[in-house]
């Protein structure tokens, strides 16, 4: 997250100083971050490194480029879409969490310029069980317009150009200028019917200021979602960040943890497994193992 959305190259010690789990000795941070960039390289994903001074080569940046780390969809079998789906996920559960921002707000905090819409686009959330998916992302990704009937007024037809498309709340959301309020709107994809592209290629320009995120978390500021979970003893320790402890047993400690929607929550206990188990709310424990019982089938 730091590397890629920094609009510089950022320095060691900058990240030492805003990225999670760097402590210890200067020998120890060293090595661990030497032993994550291998790790980010192994999974095919390029780091720009560069002097951070052209006149003088004794300290490099680094950056990982918005435009290289861009995943390109190819065909892909249903099965291959929902495991892309969980980890578009797994990406914005960890943009939106606390370390994650607290970790760029740290970077802002030393004048590193931060592009907090790549962390959110960078990754194409899939949905196979979305009709209009496609329709959208080819939208977006065109700058095209779009136009269709909602649900609060089938007559009615609307026109955007849509700016970007979100999970949020477990439900997708469209969001974009709507051209006869002359506003940006936001709208349930579930609601939309007669989708069709209308405009032209490059048809609109999104503002420089438009924060897809902000968009999408106006009125929802405060966590309401409240889970009761054990965590085992050692284990899931960015999770243990933010939530309360209630209870130790012998194996487990008993937290609790507000979540701003469901699909968070459920995320985190998918996660980390066998390592967390959702005690409350039942209804959320039943989906969990809803979940883990169709994997296995």
């Amino acid at each position: 997250m730091a590397l890629l959305a920094s609009r510089r190259l950022i320095t060691k010690s900058e990240i030492f100083r805003s990225v999670a789990g760097y402590s210890g000795a200067i020998e120890s941070m060293e090595r661990m971050f030497e032993r994550d960039k291998d790790d980010l390289r192994s999974l095919g994903i390029e780091i720009e490194v560069a002097p951070i001074d052209s006149l003088f080569e004794d300290e490099s940046g680094y950056r990982i480029s918005p435009d290289k780390y861009a995943l390109k969809i190819p065909d892909l079998t249903p099965a291959e879409l929902g495991v892309l789906s969980v980890a578009a996920t797994s990406w914005q559960t960890s943009f939106f969490s606390e370390s994650g921002q607290q970790g760029l707000r740290k970077l802002k905090s030393l004048g590193v310029e931060i592009q907090e819409d790549v962390l959110i686009t960078s990754i194409i959330p899939v949905d196979q069980n979305q009709p209009h998916f496609e329709t959208l992302w080819e939208a977006i990704s065109q700058s095209r317009s779009i136009s269709f009937h909602y649900a609060d007024n089938e007559k009615d037809l609307r026109t955007i150009d849509p700016y970007g498309i979100s999970l949020f709340k477990g439900e997708w959301y469209i969001v974009g200028l709507d051209r006869d309020k002359a506003d940006i709107r936001t709208f349930k994809v579930r609601r939309i019917s007669s989708l069709k592209l209308v405009g032209k290629k490059d048809g609109f320009k999104r503002p420089d200021d438009f924060r897809l995120r902000e968009a999408m978390i106006i009125g929802a500021s405060e966590a309401h979602y409240v889970v009761r979970m054990k965590i085992r003893t050692g284990q899931a320790l960015s999770l243990r960040t933010g939530s309360t402890l209630l209870d130790i047993e012998d194996d487990w400690d008993i937290f609790e943890r507000s979540y701003a929607f469901e699909g968070a929550a459920i995320f985190d206990a998918l996660w980390y497994g066998a390592d967390v188990v959702i005690l409350e709310p039942q209804k959320l424990r039943d989906r969990v193992l809803q979940i883990l019982r169709s994997r296995v089938e």
